[in-house]
């Protein structure tokens, strides 16, 4: 399970991970491997996947605004501004937080996600159309590495957090 959260300032952004019992081979990867992310948006949902070393499946998290956020596509910031992304690992198995790392998306892809969220915060949301639309994807694609290769709109390698 994985669950993706934005700031409303476009600036930062949390990925939180659950894993039952990760292996030191998971933990090693995302404190140090490459980190991967793509972009699905969809008109309900939108799908981050990630995955943080080449030899690794992709994973995904779902993602829709807080009802009550307001996010105006820049929060603010200077266009194409890189984003800080945080990505907790946490044992499912006994709650203890096993990795985390702090990265951040090249200003191309953080705008393309700024915008993404932006528009689905001024839509109408919807839990059922967002399930619906979710669940269609994981249909029609199967695998979340299938998905990025025929459907993401935008793609990066992770940043370093500071240069």
């Amino acid at each position: 399970m994985a669950q993706l959260c934005l700031e409303s300032d476009g600036r930062r952004g949390e990925l939180l991970v659950v894993l039952p019992d990760p292996h030191e081979t998971e933990i090693n990867a995302v404190e140090s491997g490459r980190a991967q992310f793509a972009w699905v948006d969809g008109e309900h949902v939108a799908l981050l996947a990630f995955r943080f070393d080449d030899g690794f499946d992709w994973s995904d998290a779902p993602y829709t605004p807080d009802p009550d956020a307001t996010v105006d596509g820049a929060g603010g910031c200077v266009a194409d501004a890189r984003l800080m992304l945080c990505v907790t690992v946490v044992d499912g198995d006994t709650g203890v937080v096993r990795a985390t790392r702090l990265t951040s998306w090249p200003g191309h892809f953080a705008q393309f996600v700024r915008n993404s969220a932006a528009r689905l915060c001024r839509a109408q949301y919807s839990e059922t159309a967002a399930c619906a639309e979710q669940d269609s994807l994981y249909v029609h694609y199967r695998t979340t590495a299938d998905m990025v290769r025929r459907r993401a709109d935008t793609a990066c390698i992770g940043l370093p957090a500071v240069e």
